[in-house]
């Protein structure tokens, strides 16, 4: 078998038709691809915000459960800082903070 043969052979066989049509859609499916890429990259983008907007929200209330807490105490130190006063003032002892701190 000679090349001549061969290349009738792959001709007449469909081979070149496969070949045209795959230089012809080439470009499409190389777009396709692209287009997969991007729908991809959206969906992701998308879910990316999702879960920031979802942190932003929980950082948030975070925040105000914090600064709701710090009023608590203050509030509870300024209650002992007067009731200590009244103790002083009528010679009434009371435990140091010392004497009843747990974490020692």
């Amino acid at each position: 078998m000679n090349w001549q043969e061969i290349i009738l052979g792959i001709i007449g066989g469909g081979g070149f038709a496969t070949v045209i049509t795959a230089l012809a859609t080439r470009k499409k499916n190389t777009s396709d691809i692209a287009q997969s890429n991007i729908d991809t990259a959206l969906k992701l983008k998308s879910e990316a915000l999702k879960e920031y907007i979802t942190a932003r929200d929980e950082l948030t209330e975070a925040r105000r459960l914090i600064t709701n807490a710090e009023e608590r105490i203050r509030l509870a130190n300024a209650y002992i800082r007067v009731l200590q006063d009244i103790l002083d003032k009528n010679g009434i002892d009371y435990p140091t903070r010392e004497m009843v701190d747990d974490s020692k």
